[in-house]
């Protein structure tokens, strides 16, 4: 677990848990071995943020920092086991999901988050629409699109997709959130051209709408970049900030994480940013120490 402190920075005064616990998030994604992107970025950004990670393997890969070689969802009875075992100890207040692999998968989420919320809980449910690599391989079929848009979508907090997912989700810069298919939307725009200089994500929520802007950071080491942003974004949700607050937070620590990315292989096309030195660069901006 982290050991940043950051539970006594981030959401207290809107959280009220025991001094000796923190926020639980769960990420419902795809394993990566290379620890890149998928479960392993997650966990690396929530503890980095000081809540208390879960992982529920949907899709084990075959990837590296270079290209994905192999993706294989895991059953729904394996993935319903995994988070039936979570709900028992570890009750969330936030769940972030990524590749899910399957539209069996996707509904077994969907049916956790229900029950969850009948049970009284306070759940948020970022959705990371993983539908591709930015090598190009393709994680989702026609079938898997319109079971994110009919049924998971709907019942999102916050929607995560970048400006491709986005497009194939009929999910549209400009368009209210809130209705039926259109969940409060942060549209990320790294995979844009970047002809302004500027790395713009457009948020839509109930607190605002309007383009969230910073300098593009020139770094190849932009693996599970995505990641990293829905994962912090469900910290702070998990916290109790707004969903306006937690995107400009995911926003903030994923710029940051960038600005300290590091090379861990020897390929040129490489890993991963550092969500850790970005939390503590939070940290100290918030007062922290």
């Amino acid at each position: 677990m982290s050991t940043l402190g950051t539970l006594g920075t981030f959401g207290t005064e809107v959280r009220s848990l025991a001094a000796d616990m923190r926020p639980v998030v769960w990420s419902v994604a795809g394993s990566d071995p290379g620890a890149g992107a998928g479960l392993q970025a997650d966990l690396k950004a929530l503890q980095a943020f000081g809540v208390h990670g879960c992982t529920a393997v949907a899709a084990i890969t075959a990837q590296n920092s270079v290209s994905v070689t192999h993706v294989e969802p895991v059953s729904a009875a394996l993935l319903d086991a995994q988070l039936a075992a979570l709900a028992q100890d570890l009750p969330p207040q936030a769940i972030k999901t990524g590749l899910l692999g399957s539209v069996d998968n996707l509904r077994v989420v969907c049916d956790w988050v229900d029950r969850l919320r009948g049970r009284g809980h306070a759940l948020a449910l970022v959705v990371d629409p993983v539908l591709g690599a930015t090598t190009g391989a393709s994680f989702a079929d026609d079938a898997l699109v319109q079971t994110y848009m009919q049924e998971l979508l709907p019942r999102a907090t916050l929607a995560t997709p970048n400006r491709a997912e986005a497009r194939r989700l009929g999910l549209h810069i400009g368009q209210t959130s809130g209705t039926k298919n259109q969940p409060p939307l942060a549209i990320t725009g790294g995979d844009a051209a970047p002809a302004t200089g500027l790395a713009s994500d457009w948020l839509q929520c109930a607190q605002t709408s309007g383009w969230l802007s910073l300098p593009r950071v020139n770094t190849h080491h932009h693996h599970g970049t995505g990641c990293t942003f829905a994962s912090t974004a469900a910290a702070a949700l998990a916290c109790g900030y707004c969903v306006a607050d937690a995107v400009v937070l995911a926003k903030m620590a994923t710029t940051h994480a960038l600005c300290h990315a590091y090379a861990a292989v020897i390929s040129a096309i490489t890993q991963s940013p550092d969500p850790a030195a970005a939390c503590r660069a939070l940290v100290r901006g918030f007062g922290g120490q």
